[in-house]
């Protein structure tokens, strides 16, 4: 019996009724209806079948590219007088989200200099695979591979592939917060010949954003390593950011960056802050 009241009909004021033909003239289609018994419906207030499966195409298509979403910063600051400093920052962020799942990726570069000698180098990116776990989107399981590289802090690279376990207490467009935590193995060689370590970690993480005005939102981004093997060893970043959207596609951003290194290498310092401004495009 369902299949029978399964052909839909548009009209052109965008309703739609749904029902079975059981009369058709030149004119008038007399549709049956499990609602409101049978109806008239005039073909000229009809929207053209060709028309319909157009807008169909087109929503299906637009499905698809709202799929990815991608976000490209560049910031670059230059202070001169007694001390000539330069910054370059950049991040590009791809996203590809379903109901069932999300693959994000994201790539990050920072270069400083002080009188034309270079004081920072890092790169860092991470490539993460989340699966959701029920119907609400709350719980949800990943993999994530993180990869960084610091010249000044003695990081020839570092590698953790890592498996975990996260819960979104909320998730609304005003307001977010977020908490996971992952099982890693840590992979560091350094620059200076010093011994590489390799070492199973716990990897917590915490997000919040709030939205304080129509276009203004600020956000936290908390990430702890502690060593299973050394209670004293430790590193953390955090990122504190405010962000104006200036149009649709178009954002600036301001975040202050700390990492920190509880048990460093060779002459490198333990903490490692900065401040970054940045125009960001999302496509």
């Amino acid at each position: 019996a369902q299949e029978s009241f399964a052909e839909e009909f548009k009209l052109i004021n965008g309703d739609q009724i749904t029902g079975k033909v059981i009369k058709e003239t030149e004119e008038v289609l007399f549709v049956e209806t499990k609602a409101i018994g049978t109806v008239a419906l005039k073909k000229e207030f009809l929207v053209p079948e060709k028309i319909v499966e157009e807008l169909e195409s087109l929503k299906e298509e637009r499905e698809k590219v709202s799929l990815w979403q991608k976000k490209v910063s560049f910031g670059y600051n230059v202070v001169s007088g007694n001390t000539e400093e330069t910054q370059f920052s950049g991040t590009f962020e791809i996203l590809r989200k379903t109901e069932a799942d999300q693959w994000e990726a994201k790539i990050d570069s920072y270069i400083a200099s002080a009188n034309t000698k270079e004081n920072a180098r890092k790169f860092n990116g991470f490539l993460r695979h989340v699966f959701n776990l029920g119907d609400q989107d709350q719980w949800n399981i990943f993999t994530k591979l993180e990869g960084d590289q610091d010249r000044f802090a003695n990081i020839a690279y570092r590698s953790i592939p890592s498996f975990g376990v996260g819960y979104w207490f909320i998730k609304e467009a005003d307001f977010k917060a977020t908490i996971d935590a992952a099982l890693g193995y840590e992979y560091t060689k350094y620059r200076d010949g010093s011994p590489t370590d390799k070492e199973m970690v716990v990897v917590p993480h915490g997000y919040i954003e709030k939205k304080l005005f129509e276009n203004i939102k600020i956000s936290q981004n908390l990430t702890l390593y502690p060593s299973l093997k050394d209670t004293a060893k430790y590193r953390f970043h955090s990122e504190t950011a405010l962000e104006n959207s200036i149009s649709k596609n178009i954002s600036f951003k301001i975040s202050f960056i700390d990492d920190y290194n509880s048990i460093p290498k060779g002459k490198s310092k333990k903490n490692d802050t900065r401040l970054i401004s940045s125009i960001n495009y999302s496509f």
